[in-house]
């Protein structure tokens, strides 16, 4: 990408918000664009589309991440990944039931489908009229799970755990550490 005509746009943009753009920030600016593999005409439609779509902020040039936005769209939020794999889940169960484990490929969704709800057991037992309720409390639970991260259980604890039911066996040795 061309500096110069990075610069053009930008300064345009600031132009049609009636802002100022600082020469340590278009530099920056640029840089970044040029780390993510930014086209040229990439910037000049987003600005484009900032331009003809923001109502507010005049006097505020738009942020760096306004303009990724307008380029990548919105990153989805954690409730529409929750829902999303909550629904993959339930559609797995209608279609192969409980014989088949799904795609647990989102680490999230499979610390939840191995532990809270351990899938075959969930999925031989839960009934239909429940999945509807199944679903709000696994977005809730997925939700969670963003925020605080995995629960670690301490070396100690998992030694106890081990004699628990007696023996190694009743322990589940994928837990984290």
């Amino acid at each position: 990408m061309n500096r110069e005509k990075f610069f053009n746009i930008m300064m345009a943009l600031a132009g049609n918000f009636g802002a100022a753009i600082q020469p340590a920030t278009l530099h920056a600016w640029f840089a970044m664009a040029t780390n993510d593999g930014l086209t040229y005409e990439q910037i000049s439609a987003a600005a484009q589309q900032i331009m003809r779509t923001k109502v507010d902020g005049y006097g505020r040039m738009p942020t760096w991440a306004e303009i990724l936005e307008a380029i990548h769209g919105q990153t989805p939020r954690i409730e529409h990944r929750a829902t999303v794999e909550a629904n993959r889940i339930i559609s797995h169960l209608h279609t192969y039931g409980a014989t088949t484990w799904p795609d647990l490929s989102d680490p999230v969704t499979k610390r939840l489908m191995t532990c809270r709800w351990p899938y075959k057991t969930w999925a031989a037992s839960v009934p239909e009229s429940e999945l509807k309720w199944w679903a709000k409390e696994f977005v809730q639970a997925y939700e969670a799970e963003q925020i605080t991260g995995p629960v670690q259980i301490p070396a100690q604890v998992r030694g106890l755990l081990s004699h628990i039911g007696g023996g190694k066996e009743g322990f589940d040795k994928s837990l984290p550490a």
